[in-house]
């Protein structure tokens, strides 16, 4: 551990390398099963705890603005992590191949997150996502038991491969603040059968392989006065036939 600002008494967990130790013994990587950060702690600098293989459940303290970039990689045994924090930074490659984990807790506005936070986290079951304007990069690529995720008003984009081979999920709801969709995001989502999306104007769409693998029941709803500008938009074109107005939902 060292003193971040010996002034406040707060403190930072590492040293932002692979290679960080805590309390100097490589050993508590087989020992730590509950992790709760104190008070005074603000910050956890990448790789801390990467492949602490017996860590289960991990509590942050409100104290805590920034999770450093690989901070719990490949911590296979991972279940839940609750974050109460008003304003979190979350670094990439957070929960890299966590297999075990299954519930984010996290009722907190992300100031910024990274790509790969939650790629490759098969048991991944529920997510209510905090307040973030984009979805990045591969967040949940992989993710193939992700059957629920709770989408809040603010987000802007959703990046490549962000729901990628997500085929658990059955219904997702856009929020009306989504300006663009990139590139395979929404790839081999074969189990989504409705998308909602509440913009009046049709996100702009990079790619046509952003819904490749589509269920061939699946149903786009939009605003009912933009059926049509939907139907003809770039790339959305190709996904007309799937596309119907929301007033149809059932």
């Amino acid at each position: 551990i060292t003193v971040q600002n010996s002034a406040s008494g707060t403190y930072s967990f590492g040293n932002g390398s692979s290679t960080t130790q805590v309390f100097g013994a490589t050993a508590y990587k087989n020992i730590i099963t509950v992790l709760y950060f104190g008070a005074n702690i603000i910050s956890v600098s990448a790789y801390q705890f990467y492949q602490y293989n017996s860590l289960k459940y991990i509590s942050i303290s409100n104290s805590i603005t920034s999770i450093g970039d690989h901070s719990f990689r490949e911590c296979g045994s991972i279940v839940a992590i609750i974050s109460p924090s008003s304003n979190l930074s979350i670094g990439t490659l957070m929960c890299y191949i966590c297999y075990s984990l299954q519930y984010f807790i996290c009722n907190v506005n992300l100031i910024t997150i990274g790509s790969d936070i939650f790629r490759n986290c098969p048991n991944i079951r529920i997510f209510k996502m905090p307040s973030v304007s984009s979805l990045t990069i591969n967040i949940f690529q992989n993710a193939t038991s992700l059957s629920t995720i709770l989408l809040k008003s603010g987000i802007v984009s959703v990046q490549d491969n962000a729901f990628n081979n997500c085929y658990s999920l059955k219904s997702i709801s856009i929020p009306s603040t989504l300006t663009s969709i990139s590139a395979s995001a929404f790839n081999g989502c074969t189990g989504l059968v409705e998308y909602i999306f509440n913009s009046t104007n049709p996100p702009t769409l990079a790619n046509i392989n952003a819904f490749i693998g589509i269920n061939q029941i699946c149903k786009i709803y939009v605003p009912d006065a933009s059926l049509n500008a939907y139907k003809t938009a770039t790339n959305w074109v190709t996904y007309a036939n799937y596309i119907y107005p929301l007033s149809s939902k059932p």
